[in-house]
């Protein structure tokens, strides 16, 4: 089968969008908002994926829904089974009439958590910020920075769109600095900015890959010494590659910690509290830790020179992985991989 790529549906990025991805997008008109979203969350559709369109104006819900049923087949069935929700953006950010960026953040956990168990293949949210006010700014750019925090290593997509004429130099560059890149839509064309993060996770890579090469060649005479040295050099120069790896492994762990505890303090902030879903988010805090604990135990164990010991292994996952690893040389060189597991 082929690799499972995050493509964005989008032609002006392609399958730039990674799982874990959160970018934005800047527009000028509505027919190009509606040009990008209706692809964005068509693609999702078509992959089986939990699709959430949080609509504000120039757009109405009506407007999206008829959109997506111009060119989704069957998309009433879409809506009738809950693949897609599109739902208004003060229903979600202006709660009460006012924003909260820690209810909101609280609320999207608990939304997406609910997906969770569904059967879906990923998830991607899109949203609007037109209704957005000064005042309401610096609080809007911590939820951001909120959502970054949440993303780990889930089948998570976000794609925030801003108005263009809605946005002075610093409001571009608070939201540059709070995605991984953004895109523009002007005149009819595209423009692409990385943003400083994604630029030095690349210099970052580029780094360790220079490194780890100068070990491997360093080592070279070494690692024929004994079959039991090879193997340990070799798991700790693998470690240079694997860094991206570990870091989403940790972070989804922390991730689940804190949105589960958010979502806690929410319950039992209501009247009268809401103790079974606090339960339930206690309970998924204790599964997370479990799950940190015994990743960094694994981890460790490579450094060490440890016995070999037995254990079940699922061998196609970890090709997989491998395959997801080296997925940025791949591209690179216009290899086309294809697996029969």
């Amino acid at each position: 089968m082929a690799i499972d790529t995050p493509k964005s549906g989008i032609d002006a990025i392609g399958d730039m969008v990674s799982w874990g991805g959160h970018f934005c997008l800047f527009y000028e008109t509505k027919e190009d908002l509606l040009e990008a979203l209706v692809s964005y969350c068509k693609l999702g559709l078509e992959r089986e994926e939990y699709c959430l369109w949080i609509v504000a104006e120039p757009l109405t819900i009506e407007q999206a829904r008829q959109a997506l049923q111009e060119v989704v087949p069957d998309f009433d069935q879409y809506l009738a089974k809950s693949s897609i929700e599109i739902i208004a953006s003060h229903d979600l950010f202006l709660q009460g009439g006012t924003f909260d960026d820690k209810r909101v953040a609280a609320t999207m956990y608990e939304k997406l958590a609910s997906t969770s168990g569904k059967g879906y293949t990923g998830v991607r949210v899109t949203g609007d910020t037109s209704w957005l006010t000064n005042k309401d700014w610096a609080h809007f750019c911590k939820l951001e920075e909120s959502i970054n925090g949440l993303m780990g290593d889930q089948r998570l997509s976000v794609l925030c769109t801003y108005p263009l004429r809605e946005c002075g130099p610093f409001e571009i560059l608070d939201t540059v600095r709070t995605h991984q890149f953004a895109i523009a839509r002007r005149s009819g064309g595209w423009d692409i900015i990385e943003t400083a993060t994604l630029k030095r996770a690349k210099a970052e890579i580029a780094r360790l890959n220079e490194e780890l090469e100068q070990r491997v060649a360093e080592r070279t005479a070494a690692l024929h010494e004994a079959q039991t040295g090879l193997a340990h050099v070799n798991r700790v120069a693998t470690m240079g590659q694997l860094a991206a790896s570990i870091a989403h492994e940790i972070k989804q762990p922390i991730a689940v910690t804190v949105g589960s505890a958010e979502a806690a303090f929410n319950w039992l902030g209501k009247r009268p509290p809401e103790l079974e879903e606090v339960r339930q988010a206690l309970s998924r805090i204790v599964d997370a830790g479990t799950q940190a604990t015994d990743f960094i135990e694994r981890i460790r164990n490579l450094y060490k020179k440890a016995p070999p010991r037995k254990d079940p292994f699922e061998i196609n996952e970890a090709v997989l992985e491998i395959i997801a690893l080296t997925r940025g040389e791949v591209v690179k060189n216009k290899v086309s991989v294809q697996t029969q597991l």
